[in-house]
């Protein structure tokens, strides 16, 4: 089992950062859709940017299938808070 110091040094890659940015992304995704509002969609606007900035970091990773992966993800949601934004009233 890794140590507390390396478990946290692992969360610290640019990789781990975008995965949780992708995570927050989805949460705040769900949440606009469950509870439309301009506050929730705002916030979630402002995660899709802070994801984009992580996914943006990831340009020379090494590994590019976990990436590409991740930017699935994001596209995904991204979509999904522009339907969720469409239709509000």
């Amino acid at each position: 089992m890794p140590s507390r110091a390396e478990s946290s040094m692992q969360e610290n890659t640019p990789l781990a950062q975008a995965q949780n940015a992708v995570d927050r992304l989805s949460n705040a995704v769900a949440d606009a859709e469950t509870h439309p509002s301009e506050t929730l969609i705002k916030q979630a606007h402002q995660a899709e940017e802070r994801t984009k900035n992580a996914l943006s970091s990831l340009d020379d990773a090494e590994h590019q299938e976990p990436v590409e992966r991740l930017v699935e993800r994001f596209e995904e949601q991204e979509s999904q808070l522009a339907r969720t934004e469409s239709e509000m009233p």
